[in-house]
């Protein structure tokens, strides 16, 4: 192979007069990499939590699940359970047991307000969890579903 043609094929789309070719080499190997990989994770993580929904739902109405006197349930009401698996928050929490994310008691713990919530699913602070990973902004969850989910999280610190 000559030294012009390696330079050539190793330079990729500088060797190429169209703005179109560039834009389409960065669009999947540059700049638009991390929105496709971003876009497969949360395409994965819906297919994972409606999957766990449908095996939950069968052992629900296998078991029902009662809840010792003077404690708070820890299974969310069927609304709630519902915008949590629509909205994917039950794949990286859970209600008694640690996950990717804290679980929901330890949550309620904090006494968040409804407004801190939402602005935490909007815009999340690692600093607030420190033992675990980065949650990523949730702009696309609605305040009324958060104000849902929230209102559930904090009757758990009772």
């Amino acid at each position: 192979m000559s030294l012009g043609l390696m330079i050539v094929s190793a330079a990729g789309w500088v060797a190429c007069s169209s703005n179109e070719t560039k834009d389409a080499y960065d669009k999947f190997y540059g700049k638009g990499r991390s929105a496709r990989e971003a876009e497969a994770v949360v395409a994965d993580s819906i297919k994972r939590a409606e999957r766990k929904s449908a095996r939950e739902a069968e052992a629900a109405a296998a078991v029902p699940a009662a809840a010792p006197s003077g404690s708070v349930s820890l299974t969310p009401p069927a609304e709630v359970a519902a915008l949590m698996e629509k909205n994917t928050c039950s794949v990286c929490h859970k209600a008694g047991e640690r996950l990717v994310g804290p679980p929901w008691v330890e949550v309620a713990k904090k006494k968040y307000s409804i407004d801190e919530i939402v602005a935490l699913v909007h815009e999340p602070k690692p600093e607030h969890w420190p033992d675990y990973p980065p949650m990523a902004p949730l702009a696309f969850v609605t305040k009324e579903d958060i104000t849902v989910i929230g209102t559930w999280i904090n009757s758990l610190n009772q």
